[in-house]
């Protein structure tokens, strides 16, 4: 998951914004990374696929504390709360994740690269000149993912 896990050997706290942050962010690079090497043709659609399926299983994983020595669980948020807490934010498909929160926080990964893959359209759209508001507009991005997967006090 690009540079958010490689910080030389030390586990990093999922209670932390920052680090999050850098998990969202390293979405946003392996999408434009992956577009990037389509267009190139280095890679076909089924590759890129296959990557992404990947990416939102491994970023599930993280955010529900399978990966311990690399990104410290937060009790009651890791091991189920993220799942609950997205319910309420995703209420239209409460129903079909009522029993498993694992699957609910899968699903809200998968949002996220359905995001993404927006974000990159529009952004591939702005001028140049834009530029600046550009990396504005993918920062904010980022920080609004961190906050609704980074437990809050009163939501753990």
């Amino acid at each position: 998951m690009g540079e958010a896990n490689q910080t030389a050997g030390a586990v990093q706290d999922l209670a932390d914004e920052r680090v999050v942050y850098a998990l969202v962010f390293s979405c946003v690079e392996h999408h434009v990374e992956q577009l990037d090497a389509l267009m190139q043709e280095k890679v076909t659609a089924q590759d890129c696929a296959k990557a992404d399926s990947e990416l939102a299983g491994n970023l599930t994983g993280i955010l529900c504390g399978a990966l311990p020595e690399h990104f410290k669980p937060v009790p009651g948020w890791s091991d189920g709360g993220l799942g609950k807490f997205l319910r309420t934010h995703f209420p239209e498909h409460r129903a079909i994740f009522e029993k498993d929160d694992e699957a609910c926080v899968f699903f809200a990964v998968l949002q996220l690269q359905k995001a993404v893959s927006e974000l990159i359209a529009r952004e591939n759209e702005a001028s140049v000149e834009d530029a600046e508001m550009s990396g504005r507009r993918v920062h904010d991005f980022c920080s609004d993912w961190a906050k609704l997967f980074t437990p809050s006090i009163a939501s753990v």
